[in-house]
C-alpha cells in the first residue's frame, strides 16, 4: 500500500514538475516575442519609410512615425 501511495506521490511530483518547466518556457518565448516587437518598433521609428500593420481582416491597425490608425 505504501509503495502505491508513493508511486502516486512520485507520478503526480513529475507532472507538476514537467507542467511548471513548460510554462517557463512559454513565458521566456513571450518576453522574447516582445522584446523583438519592440525592438522592430523601435527600428522604424528611426527610418524615413512608413510601415504599417494590419489585423486578420487586413485593417490598418499600426503606423510607423507615430501616427495613429484611424480606420
Amino acid at each position: 500500500m505504501l509503495d502505491i501511495l508513493l508511486l502516486v506521490a512520485f507520478s503526480g511530483g513529475a507532472v507538476y514538475l514537467v507542467m511548471y518547466l513548460l510554462a517557463r518556457r512559454q513565458i521566456a518565448e513571450l518576453q522574447q516575442a516582445q522584446t523583438d516587437h519592440a525592438r522592430f518598433r523601435a527600428l522604424t521609428e528611426l527610418t524615413a519609410d512608413w510601415f504599417w500593420e494590419t489585423d486578420a481582416e487586413h485593417r490598418i491597425r499600426w503606423l510607423s512615425g507615430g501616427a495613429r490608425a484611424g480606420t
